[in-house]
């Protein structure tokens, strides 16, 4: 699968990715790439988010592990924001911070 994405592997990591109808979970693995962040089934690409779409990242300041990558749809491809529940969470948004050199984008947000 990672000779499919022509890229050096930065990180990678399991996570349950939410349905934007009905939230069902799915569980998916992140990998993030020198070039996009991709979310993987059994080998096979669901999903690539180039890093230049990546508008930010938030998280809540609660430990419910989620994570929303906010994605610009300019592109028919994209298919939106990713909900997604990740145990290394804060690992996961340390690596994508300085992979994509998105520093400026991650937003802790206030639970309730």
């Amino acid at each position: 699968m990672l000779r499919k994405l022509h890229t050096r592997l930065m990180y990678s990591t399991p996570v349950v990715k939410y349905d934007r109808n009905g939230f069902k979970p799915r569980p998916r693995q992140l990998i993030f790439t020198q070039a996009a962040a991709y979310m993987v089934e059994e080998a096979k690409i669901k999903q690539r988010v180039e890093y230049s779409a990546l508008t930010g990242v938030s998280v809540s300041n609660l430990s419910d592990s989620m994570m929303i990558l906010h994605v610009k749809c300019d592109d028919v491809k994209q298919k939106g924001d990713l909900v997604l529940q990740c145990d290394y969470l804060f690992e996961a948004v340390t690596k994508l911070s300085v992979v994509a050199n998105k520093q400026g984008a991650i937003k802790v947000v206030q639970g309730r």
